[in-house]
């Protein structure tokens, strides 16, 4: 729930499924996404992204799906957001373009990336980046960098660590790295 059009009201962002017979449940066949009007639940825009179509997933990465608010364009108020779903994040503006996406190698239980990850600007340039636990994301979706850490990487966070310095946090044995992934 977020003001994506800046106009004052928030809107809604979901998913919607369409049954479809015999549609594979691992999949993201029949799923739109969707932006409702908050106060009347109209729908405002709708789109099935034609990378929906290559999502598919199984195990413990692919039933943490999540949105996330950010601001990938660097506007003056967030209106862009992304999709974590399994081993797939796509970042999308308020208008339900694609703008990115990004695979991650890492799949196994208690040896993939965080489930929830973290946005936030790291590098000072009033774009958000994306710290999945093992890689960080640009605001342009190309890696920063991309390393297994440590298992069970349930928790990241972008913050100020040492004297001031933005840093990405990831739980797995207690990982504080830098845009570079030192």
């Amino acid at each position: 729930i977020h003001d994506l059009d800046n106009d004052g009201q928030t809107e809604v962002i979901c998913f919607y499924h369409e049954q479809l017979q015999d549609s594979d449940p691992f999949s993201l066949q029949g799923v739109m996404i969707q932006i409702l009007d908050g106060k009347t639940g109209q729908i405002e825009k709708q789109n099935v992204p034609k990378i929906f179509s290559y999502i598919t997933g199984e195990g413990p990465n692919w039933v943490h799906q999540r949105i996330l608010i950010a601001n990938i364009r660097g506007t003056e108020k967030p209106r862009d957001f992304i999709v974590k779903l399994g081993k797939t994040t796509v970042a999308f503006n308020n208008n339900l373009k694609v703008l990115w996406s990004y695979v991650n190698p890492w799949d196994e239980y208690q040896e993939c990336p965080a489930y929830i990850p973290a946005v936030e600007d790291i590098d000072n340039d009033f774009k958000d980046e994306v710290n999945g636990g093992y890689f960080l994301l640009d605001d342009d979706g190309s890696v920063m960098w991309e390393k297994k850490l440590g298992k069970n990487m349930d928790a990241v966070a972008i913050a100020e660590w040492d004297d001031g310095n933005v840093r990405a946090f990831c739980s797995g044995f207690g990982h504080i790295m830098d845009t570079e992934g030192n």
